[in-house]
């Protein structure tokens, strides 16, 4: 039987090449949490503490078994995940966790100081290519965001190898080219860590440039990631100024593949958050998304906005 868990993205675990139901969010924190340890046993202490935080409920170590029996009937029984010494392992290797093989591909490229720059400079980018937001959409505690923080670490210091390496070999006007769109991925990198001085110092480079990128798609992704950071540090008048100036950018756009993928993208940010009238430029925001994908054929990006539509009262 071969298994393969997807943490980068939304989490998600494929059984011999067919996708498998991993429950609620929850229950999908539990199986991340086990897929991280790889083999290695997790006391449902930790369990308990990383999926509930500083207040789980009574019943919190009952719920975590029930959750172990639902993902061992997911993962097809026999022996992928066991009781171990009052916890649980996940028997998979390193190379069946999609996020453990980025990091072990990424220790592999920066650490070998005698590969070509070209060719590291080509895997960096092959390997960066595959990178989606760990737990993307796992609404986890904040101990368990910390599980996932040196992942985000280790993209940013991938991002400075890649720099690098095109510097010394051939390419480097291809990293000049694309400094702005690697700051913006550093930034992201900082804002999902915590690190708004960081992140800011980074924007404020390339506003000095003119802002080239004003419509490239990592700007967006970035400036979202900075006005989330800002909320979860609680920091609003930070989040407002950032959303406004990500909104001024999006506004400006004329692809309408970006329009339909940030209007879907704000509105989401824009439901969760829910001060002033977020909510009814949400619902505006996901229906002018829904419209355009309609009309291009972009089926995922309509999915998601109809999905924030449907959350919405």
């Amino acid at each position: 039987m071969s298994l393969v868990v997807h943490l980068m993205g939304t989490v998600r675990l494929v059984r011999n090449g067919q996708p498998v139901d991993v429950g609620g969010p929850k229950q999908q924190a539990v199986l991340a949490v086990l897929a991280l340890s790889a083999g290695r046993r997790v006391s449902t202490d930790r369990l308990v503490d990383l999926v509930w935080d500083e207040n789980p409920p009574a019943s919190a170590r009952r719920t975590v078994q029930s959750y172990i029996a639902s993902l061992r009937r997911a993962l097809g029984g026999g022996a992928a995940l066991e009781p171990s010494q009052n916890g649980y392992a996940l028997n998979v290797d390193r190379g069946q966790v999609d996020l453990l093989a980025f990091e072990d591909q990424a220790a592999d490229l920066l650490g070998d100081a005698g590969l070509d720059p070209d060719n590291k400079a080509q895997g960096l980018a092959d390997m960066l290519s595959t990178w989606e937001t760990p737990l993307d959409g796992l609404r986890g505690t904040s101990r368990l965001a910390e599980l996932t923080a040196p992942f985000e670490e280790l993209r940013f210091q991938a991002v400075e190898g890649l720099t690098a390496a095109q510097i010394a070999g051939t390419r480097a006007g291809d990293a000049v080219k694309m400094l702005p769109a690697y700051r913006a991925v550093l930034a992201d990198a900082c804002a999902r860590g915590g690190d708004l001085r960081r992140a800011e110092a980074l924007l404020d480079a390339d506003r000095a440039g003119g802002l080239a990128m004003r419509e490239d798609l990592q700007w967006t992704i970035a400036h979202a990631a900075w006005t989330v950071a800002a909320v979860l540090v609680g920091d609003t008048a930070t989040a407002e100024r950032w959303f406004e100036e990500a909104m001024a950018i999006h506004d400006g756009m004329e692809s309408p593949l970006l329009v339909a993928y940030t209007d879907a993208a704000w509105s989401a940010l824009l439901a969760d958050r829910d001060l002033g009238d977020d909510r009814q430029r949400a619902r505006a925001m996901a229906e002018r998304a829904v419209t355009v994908a309609t009309a291009g054929g972009y089926g995922d990006i309509q999915s998601d906005a109809q999905t924030v539509l449907a959350r919405l009262p």
